[in-house]
């Protein structure tokens, strides 16, 4: 709700879309505890689902018609290949009007006045939230997920669970369309259809979250750093399992190297000592070979040569009393060597350093 305010904030502030009255239908929500709340009641609305069913059953005709048309094609239609499945498709539509919103839209308005008042703010609220949804990654917009309100006939969308593209990796019926914009919808826009009013929104909204994207962006970065729903519990396991290994093998360092130790405070008097860190070993990441001629790392794990940490660079190179040391050797390694004690960062300063950066 958060980003649908700051959207309609920059809906009125430009002056294209604030003539037309571009504008985000919102509810109220009252978080009580960090896994529930209080959800307003959304007054004098309606679901799609529910208008239809009550349209066809005033005409005593099948809820899920197109359904029983495709089931009466091809029974066995999980089974048929792609090509076929559009088949049967084509031919449930060629056989429906899907008529259904829009004669309700004619019905339910007083005259032809307030009727075209209402196709009007249908088509641009459709149009505002389809652009808004996409640039979100909202999916389930099923008919029960969108309702339509009595008077003003605008689109108001509920269940917000699946954002930031859960639903196109699902295992079962992903969902890769950007927006919902089925038949429909589309034929309650009457005559024009998506090229009238609905293209025309859908530009002048695209356009305006593009203009303020540095503003749109910020208010999402929240989602990313202290996400409402942990989105990883809505993915494939596998999917997840498999990102998680992927995240610990690349803070193993390289076959051969070695490994890293995390620093540790000594004993007061005492040299420093330190714990080594590896990936545990049921990850399947490549074991590290430790080498005991190696000197124990003073820095973490964070500004070592193998993972640069933008706030701690890698020291410049060393002067000429350092070049007998290799170059392939860590930074830690040189501050450690005896004979690169007449550089800057030599082995004086290095407990300094490593005091600084913890």
């Amino acid at each position: 709700m958060q980003l649908f305010g700051l959207v309609n904030t920059l809906l009125s502030t430009d002056r294209a879309t604030a003539k037309r009255d571009l504008a985000i239908q919102r509810y109220s929500i009252v978080p009580l505890s960090p896994n529930s709340g209080l959800i307003s009641w959304v007054p004098r609305c309606d679901t799609l689902h529910a208008l239809v069913k009550e349209y066809r059953e005033q005409r005593r005709t099948l809820l899920n018609i197109e359904h029983r048309l495709m089931l009466q094609m091809a029974a066995d239609y999980d089974l048929l290949p792609v090509l076929h499945k559009l088949e049967v498709f084509e031919y449930a539509l060629e056989n429906t009007g899907g008529q259904d919103l829009a004669k309700v839209l004619w019905l339910r308005s007083r005259n032809a006045e307030h009727w075209l008042l209402r196709r009007t703010n249908y088509t641009r609220s459709l149009a505002v939230m389809s652009m808004v949804g996409y640039i979100l990654g909202l999916g389930d917009r099923h008919p029960s997920n969108l309702m339509l309100h009595r008077y003003s006939g605008k689109i108001l969308h509920i269940d917000f669970g699946d954002c930031f593209e859960v639903a196109l990796h699902r295992d079962k019926f992903p969902e890769r369309v950007p927006f919902r914009l089925t038949r429909m919808l589309v034929n309650a826009m009457e005559v024009s259809g998506i090229e009238g009013n609905f293209r025309s929104t859908c530009e002048s909204t695209m356009g305006v979250l593009r203009h303020n994207m540095y503003s749109v962006m910020a208010m999402l970065e929240a989602f990313v750093y202290d996400p409402l729903i942990n989105w990883r519990l809505l993915v494939a396991p596998e999917l997840e399992e498999a990102r998680a290994r992927q995240w610990h093998c690349s803070l193993a360092p390289p076959l051969g190297a070695a490994p890293w130790r995390r620093p540790v405070a000594p004993p007061r008097g005492t040299a420093p000592w330190h714990r080594p860190v590896v990936p545990p070993p049921e990850l399947g990441c490549p074991a590290p070979v430790n080498d005991p001629s190696l000197p124990p790392t003073l820095l973490p794990p964070s500004i070592s040569t193998h993972t640069p940490h933008p706030m701690f660079p890698i020291p410049p190179p060393p002067p000429r009393a350092c070049r007998d040391v290799p170059r392939s050797a860590s930074p830690c390694r040189r501050i450690s060597d005896p004979r690169c004690a007449s550089a800057p960062w030599g082995s004086s300063s290095a407990p300094r350093l490593a005091r600084a950066v913890l």
